[in-house]
């Protein structure tokens, strides 16, 4: 880990607190700190709370990895939400080559019930810090969680699974507790199928019902929904119930149902979680195009953007002179040199020039990849000729990469 603390997407490496024998407990704090915090949302994964259910490990690896690979949809995701990332939540436990429990032989999965006042180290240091990125009912932090991973591995089950909680209309959290409010069940079912959409190895498996431990309520999930997601002050100050859900790799086959799923297989896994993060916010690759400067003689110029997987740029080229020749330049730069002979200025250095035909109504329109490159940059204009109005110019269109 420490050798990533100099990577440019990742904000910070904090120490939570220690083991009970003293080991680092550490969280990753991924996002593009030279975008603004202002209406980034906030997720948070831990793995390996059990040291032993290995594919945890992998699956947290391959969403570090993804996120700060470069790859498009990662610096989307990066500009638009903080990920923390606990990849070794019982790293006494992985030491002494525990399956379940921490040095003093204690299952933390557990350790979450209410009053919430258990003094496992482990368990306090995971528990402040993610106090401290709620706040309270009375006093919210600024940008709080909003989905918890608890990622783990099990067994005697063929493929990964969820634990999906139970919808609970009649939620008290003093009588009839339950499950989760339905808000919560509908929030993990997107999130599933946000998973399930990315990832051929999660569509082989399914969801199993869970009551949040009820009554006792011991896990992480409960924590979050209990003192967050039920309270209706939380919601009702305009902040987000809280999707949080246990995720489980299996020990079986692999995405393609016959060989055995390797390491490899979970690391592709978290880099599936990553994008499933993407479709969940509904982020996608994309771009804006903005005006500079005036039409002049004529000519105008719109550009119209359609994101996704790919993003492609649609110029619409207008001039009511049918005889004017029609050219639409893209260049890396913006300019405002005057043409030969004319008022009208060219907006850019023209890199790239295309002849538009354009059809009776003097229209034309150009559909073009826009180059899948983090801050990618580029210029466009159309300009017009004729031998009785001269030149015309349209205003520039500056277009940029929103990762």
């Amino acid at each position: 880990m420490q050798s990533l603390s100099g990577h440019p997407r990742i904000r910070g490496l904090a120490t939570l607190g220690v083991s009970r024998q003293g080991r680092p407990i550490r969280m990753l704090e991924l996002t593009d700190p030279s975008v603004p915090d202002t209406q980034k949302r906030r997720v948070w994964v831990h793995a390996a709370v059990h040291p032993a259910e290995t594919t945890a490990n992998f699956v947290a690896e391959g969403l570090v990895d993804f996120l700060l690979s470069g790859d498009p949809l990662a610096e989307v995701i990066l500009d638009r939400l903080i990920v923390d990332v606990v990849p070794m939540a019982n790293p006494d436990g992985a030491f002494l080559g525990n399956y379940r429990t921490n040095a003093d032989s204690v299952n933390l999965e557990e350790q979450w019930a209410r009053p919430y006042a258990s003094t496992v180290p482990e368990i306090v240091a995971l528990r402040s810090r993610i106090e401290q990125l709620m706040g309270t009912v009375a006093a919210p932090a600024s940008n709080p969680i909003e989905i918890v991973l608890n990622l783990h591995s099990s067994h005697g089950v063929s493929y990964p699974f969820h634990f999906q909680h139970a919808a609970n209309p009649n939620f008290d959290l003093n009588g009839n507790n339950s499950g989760v409010l339905p808000i919560v069940n509908q929030l993990e079912g997107q999130w599933i199928a946000a998973f399930r959409g990315r990832s051929p190895f999660v569509q082989r498996g399914g969801t199993q019902s869970s009551s949040c431990g009820a009554p006792v309520r011991p896990f992480v999930e409960c924590m979050m929904h209990d003192r967050w997601s039920s309270i209706a002050q939380w919601t009702g100050i305009g902040q987000s119930p809280v999707m949080a859900i246990t995720y489980e790799g299996t020990y079986g086959r692999g995405p393609d149902g016959v060989t055995w799923a390797t390491d490899a297989d979970y690391r592709r896994n978290g880099a599936e979680l990553g994008r499933a993060l993407a479709d969940f916010y509904g982020l996608e690759l994309g771009a804006t195009i903005s005006a500079y400067g005036t039409d002049c003689n004529g000519p105008h110029l719109a550009g119209v953007v359609t994101g996704g997987s790919s993003v492609t740029l649609r110029f619409d080229y207008q001039h009511a002179d049918l005889g004017a020749a029609a050219l639409l330049l893209f260049g890396p730069d913006q300019q405002a040199i005057p043409l030969p002979q004319s008022a009208c200025l060219l907006r850019t250095t023209p890199a790239i020039q295309l002849f538009l035909a354009r059809d009776a109504q003097g229209r034309a329109s150009l559909s073009v990849p826009m180059p899948l490159v983090p801050g990618f940059r580029a210029n466009a204009q159309g300009v017009s000729w004729s031998p009785t109005t001269g030149f015309g110019s349209t205003a520039g269109l500056e277009v940029r990469a929103n990762f």
